[in-house]
């Protein structure tokens, strides 16, 4: 699994760095598809017929099974951030912001080289710390 980090995030927006994580992945598969089924991503320019399906995940059993994988990756990379990141709840928050993540962020303030800044409440929390230490 190819993931961009949460700066190339911010700088090229969610969907953009989805697509170059995407690419990314395609030209590490050391068999090439002839046909690739993306859940309703399009533009990606890949070398093969790709198609974009709307709700993918709840119509293809194919990318049902890739979400399923994704989200588990993701579910266990947020188990070990809440290990080294108690305080932001993150063993439940998994990627969604939870009102106990949401008040963290509050009340600790966004964690530099980890947090997307373009995601609203990250910035507003953000804004907010730089006003309390001004």
């Amino acid at each position: 699994i190819t993931l961009e980090s949460n700066e190339v995030i911010d700088e090229i927006n969610i969907l953009e760095a989805t697509k170059k994580s995407m690419r990314h992945s395609f030209t590490e598969l050391k068999i090439k598809p002839n046909l690739l089924l993306v859940d309703a991503v399009k533009g990606l320019d890949l070398p093969c017929n790709t198609v974009p399906i709307i709700k993918g995940d709840a119509t293809s059993y194919a990318i049902a099974c890739a979400s399923i994988l994704a989200k588990v990756y993701r579910d266990r990379l947020m188990e070990e951030y809440a290990k080294i990141f108690s305080c932001y709840d993150f063993e439940n928050n998994k990627g969604y912001g939870t009102k106990k993540h949401l008040e963290a962020l509050d009340k600790y303030g966004p964690i530099e080289g980890f947090h997307r800044f373009s995601y609203g409440p990250v910035l507003e929390a953000y804004n907010k710390d730089l006003k309390l230490k001004v």
